[in-house]
């Protein structure tokens, strides 16, 4: 027996005679399922990194337009980016383009865009912040405030700053709408999340509202529901002297340290 002949069953030879006949079949079947794995490894890997790629230029497209006043562009450069963007990424270009569309006065579209919002994005707190948007939206076109209360019941997030965010707009809500007491209520909610968290800042800017709101009351000749006084404001902020708050959407007055 020569060289050739013997080199293949030395090559098996640690192996029980009855194993043998099977040791190079089950080897290439091995190497053929590695070798389709990383394959296929390899294929979803540039797939995904192909549309990464594309939801990442179709996002700037979108800042880019928002940013100029394109409208003509914006509906396709932003179908496109709906349809390519995983949960994850949708809310940082569903967002500003339901912003965008906020702001030209296009409440039934920008209402669809923070819908899909609430309805594919990952993140919680995305979803939330699309909720407090649609409740903008809804206050902006006279709503009678059931669809307010429901997206304020589906709010899902328990942080302390997202709970203090919706009592503050739903007391800015109710404020531009003249219903006072709604106003404390919820700004009074806001105000003890504040106060739980520690910030002074935003204890101070949330004890304005409330200030302004007793004063608001009084100079209307509202009647109280609630005859106790408004809470202590901070020091160099008369509680009961305050304007109006601006409407939903303005900017406040920065709090007095």
């Amino acid at each position: 027996m020569n060289d050739k002949q013997r080199a293949p069953r030395l090559a098996i030879s640690f192996l029980p005679p009855r194993y043998r006949p099977y040791f190079w079949p089950v080897t290439i079947s091995v190497l053929l399922i590695v070798l389709i794995v990383l394959v296929g490894y390899t294929l979803i890997r540039n797939y995904f990194d192909e549309r990464n790629s594309q939801v990442s230029e179709l996002l700037y497209q979108l800042s880019f337009n928002i940013e100029e006043g394109n409208a003509a562009l914006l509906e396709g450069i932003y179908e496109e980016f709906e349809s390519a963007a995983s949960g994850e990424q949708l809310p940082y270009g569903a967002m500003a383009y339901g912003k965008w569309l906020f702001e030209q006065k296009n409440y039934g579209e920008a209402i669809r865009v923070y819908q899909k919002v609430v309805a594919d994005a990952d993140d919680v707190i995305a979803r939330d912040l699309a909720r407090l948007a649609m409740i903008n939206v809804a206050f902006e076109v006279n709503d009678d405030g059931s669809n307010i209360q429901r997206l304020a019941l589906e709010y899902e997030s328990q942080d302390l700053y997202a709970r203090m965010a919706l009592n503050s707009l739903l007391g800015d809500v109710y404020a531009a709408r003249g219903e006072y007491e709604d106003a404390i209520s919820y700004y009074s909610d806001a105000l003890s999340f504040a106060e739980n968290i520690g910030d002074r800042n935003l204890s101070s800017a949330v004890r304005y509202k409330v200030g302004a709101m007793f004063s608001a009351r009084i100079r209307k000749g509202v009647p109280s529901a609630d005859e106790g006084a408004a809470p202590a404001a901070e020091p160099g902020q008369p509680a009961l002297e305050l304007p109006l708050l601006p409407p939903v959407g303005s900017e406040q007055p920065d709090p007095v340290e």
